[in-house]
């Protein structure tokens, strides 16, 4: 028979386990919501060009965000 102490570890590991994961859950939601926000952001124009070429641009954390991203899939590190 188990004890009593065994089942209460495995409560708290468990509980533990759970409560990480929904904290990973909710960084990876803020991030994608933030990185929404500043694309939303970077496509509004207040003063339209009326046909004029104008060159895209993104917020400059957006470009470190995607550039920290790019960098992370070869093993190198931010540079920023």
């Amino acid at each position: 028979m188990a004890r009593k102490s065994t089942w209460i570890t495995a409560g708290v590991l468990s509980a533990a386990a759970a409560s990480a994961a929904a904290v990973l859950v909710r960084l990876r939601r803020r991030d994608t919501a933030a990185e929404d926000n500043l694309r939303a952001l970077a496509d509004f124009e207040p003063h339209p060009q009326n046909g004029k070429h104008k060159k895209e641009r993104l917020p400059r954390k957006l470009k470190k965000h995607l550039h920290a991203e790019a960098g992370a899939g070869h093993g190198g590190g931010q540079h920023w």
